[in-house]
């Protein structure tokens, strides 16, 4: 778990460097629009996650035998990032299973025309 959080990390340090340099050189609005709404998801996401970590601190909701008693000690960016990653990952999937299956049916619509 501390080489993949550390790998994790380091990535996300070198995204972070690479966005601000390209902020500082006047060439964000360059990034494609996708990059940009990921890019706001993950801000709004990591927002809502830091303020449940801290009420959740503030309540003192740390059972160690829970699952959110480790998410709480990963910082809220990386749990953000974590769940935009596995969603875009996830819609993707789903659309290129998507679009095998229409070609599949269209394939199946083509051979009935064809007989």
């Amino acid at each position: 778990m501390k080489i993949e959080q550390l790998s994790f990390e380091l990535a996300q340090t070198k995204y972070k460097q690479q966005l601000q340099a390209l902020k500082e050189q006047g060439r964000a609005h360059e990034m494609a629009t996708s990059h940009r709404y990921i890019l706001k998801w993950i801000e709004v996401l990591q927002s809502s996650i830091s303020e449940q970590q801290k009420i959740a601190l503030k309540r003192g909701e740390l059972d160690n035998k829970k699952i959110g008693y480790y998410l709480m000690t990963l910082p809220a960016d990386a749990i953000a990032s974590l769940c935009v990653t596995h969603l875009v990952k996830q819609l993707l999937k789903e659309l290129v299973d998507d679009m095998h299956h229409e070609a599949d049916r269209q394939s199946q619509v083509g051979k009935g025309n064809s007989i």
